[in-house]
This record gives C-alpha cells, sequence and structure tokens, in this order.
C-alpha cells in the first residue's frame, strides 16, 4: 500500500497564476516547508489514482501528500479561477512542485534530454501504465526532468487528467476492454517510436509488475477516495471494477501490441 502524509496549505502563489496565465492548477505554500502543485474539480481525484498506481509499480513520480486548504484560502484561489468547486473534506491530493526543471520546446529537444538521464529505464514504465489507466493526454510536457547535483533524473509529470480516456467516472466502463495501439490522438505516435527491441523487455516487466498489484492495493484506493471525494457507490464499483479486470489482462495486451512500435522487431515477442 502507498502512504500519503497529510500538510496544511499556508498560502499559494497568486504571481505564479498571473505570470504564466495557469488556468488548471495552483502552486500551495505548505506548513512543512515545501511547495506543491494541486489541480481542482475531477482532476484531482485523477491526478491521486495516477499517482497512487505509479507508485506501486515503480514509475517514477514526484512525492505527493494530502494537503488540508481552509475555507479562507480556497476562497482566495478561486476567485482567479474559473468555476473551482470546494472538496466537503477540504483535503486535496498535491505533488511536491519543482521550479526548476529542464525545458524544451518539442519532442526532438524532449529525447535529446532524455538520452543523458540516470534512470532512463525507469522511463520505459509509462508505456505500459498509460495503457493500463488509458491515459489519452501523454505529450512532450508530461514528463518532468529534474537536476540534481550533477545529475538529471527523470520523472513521470503526474498529468492525469485523461486516464480513462477522458471519460467521466459514470462511462468509464465502456473503455474497459479497449487495448489497441495507445496513441493519445493528439500527438501521435512519436514516444513510441522511439522504442526498440532492448527497451520492450522492460516494458514487458513492467506490464507484468501491474499484473500482481493487489485486491487490497485496489481496495485502498477507494478507501482514500472515500476520505476525500464525494463518489457514488456506482462510480466506486465502475473504478475498483477497471483497475482489477484491465491489471489481469495487461500483460498480454501489452504482448499483442508489438505493432505499436515501429522499431520493435515482433517475431521476437510472437507466441
Amino acid at each position: 500500500m502507498v502512504e500519503y502524509a497529510t500538510t496544511n496549505a499556508i498560502d499559494w502563489l497568486s504571481d505564479f497564476q498571473k505570470e504564466h496565465g495557469v488556468s488548471d492548477y495552483a502552486i500551495i505554500k505548505a506548513d512543512d516547508g515545501k511547495q506543491y502543485q494541486i489541480k481542482f474539480n475531477s482532476s484531482n481525484s485523477r491526478e491521486f489514482i495516477a499517482h497512487y498506481i505509479a507508485s506501486l509499480i515503480e514509475v517514477p513520480v514526484p512525492p505527493a501528500k494530502i494537503i488540508h486548504i481552509s475555507d479562507y484560502l480556497f476562497d482566495d484561489i478561486s476567485e482567479h479561477f474559473t468555476s473551482l468547486s470546494p472538496l466537503p473534506s477540504k483535503h486535496y491530493f498535491a505533488v511536491e512542485w519543482y521550479p526548476n526543471t529542464l525545458k524544451w520546446e518539442n519532442y526532438e529537444e524532449f529525447f535529446d534530454e532524455l538520452k543523458s538521464v540516470d534512470n532512463f529505464n525507469a522511463f520505459l514504465s509509462i508505456f505500459s501504465y498509460d495503457q493500463y489507466l488509458r491515459n489519452y493526454d501523454r505529450h512532450e510536457y508530461n514528463h518532468i526532468i529534474v537536476r540534481e547535483d550533477t545529475k538529471r533524473k527523470f520523472y513521470n509529470s503526474i498529468d492525469a487528467d485523461r486516464i480513462f480516456a477522458g471519460y467521466d467516472i459514470n462511462n468509464i466502463l465502456l473503455e474497459i476492454n479497449e487495448y489497441n495501439c495507445h496513441y493519445p490522438p493528439i500527438y501521435g505516435a512519436a514516444l513510441y517510436d522511439q522504442i526498440e527491441d532492448n527497451h520492450f523487455t522492460n516494458i514487458l516487466r513492467y506490464a507484468a509488475t501491474i499484473g500482481l498489484i493487489k485486491d487490497e492495493d485496489i481496495a485502498d484506493i477507494i478507501s482514500i477516495c472515500d476520505q476525500l471525494y464525494d463518489f457514488s457507490a456506482d462510480e466506486k464499483f465502475k473504478i475498483t471494477r477497471f483497475l482489477s479486470e484491465r491489471k489481469d489482462n495487461i500483460y498480454e495486451a501489452c504482448m499483442r501490441n508489438t505493432k505499436c512500435y515501429t522499431k520493435v522487431r515482433r517475431s521476437l515477442y510472437a507466441d
């Protein structure tokens, strides 16, 4: 199981929001001395579910906590955004914010930076992970590379607004049996075209790890959702079924999807 500590928000970076024109997240100052990124409304629960799964299967993700936001501070934040709805629990999932990350303008520049990270094999986890959760929003900016001393380390940015193929929770079972080549429709197959035979075995290893997710872990996800969000019993059932059934099928699906990767020789993985 994955544990999340709780901390309290004491302020937020309103100047950052104004300067960057950010419309879908806020940067929060917490009483632990760190800064966190929080997405609101339905995005918050998706970010939490995706981060929990990532932590289970060792996808590299930023540290996260559950942050309490007072009514006063939430009202101040909501004045700068459109249609923010407070959670009844007043507690929000948040990932640690890294202000000094490497920058790139396109996929080519991202791939150049990616070659020098010290955990490239961990980057390969996102292919099985995205397929499992049906993440339809993986593009060149949904990754962060953080420089640590003289090294660089890749982190998978949890931009999970469109897991479950972007469906409302009530409709996610429409996607439960979809295992087709998973190219986010807006951005194409650029990521998949970087994968070669020696990479694909690691992708399969992560798929196998997904298959080992325990029912108790999925139950814990639902338990935390109960504490934070106001999901109905039917919504919790659908999330549970989606995660449970897909984990049992993900390895075979990834084996079948060698055709997604133009540089991978299918004959090496044929039955």
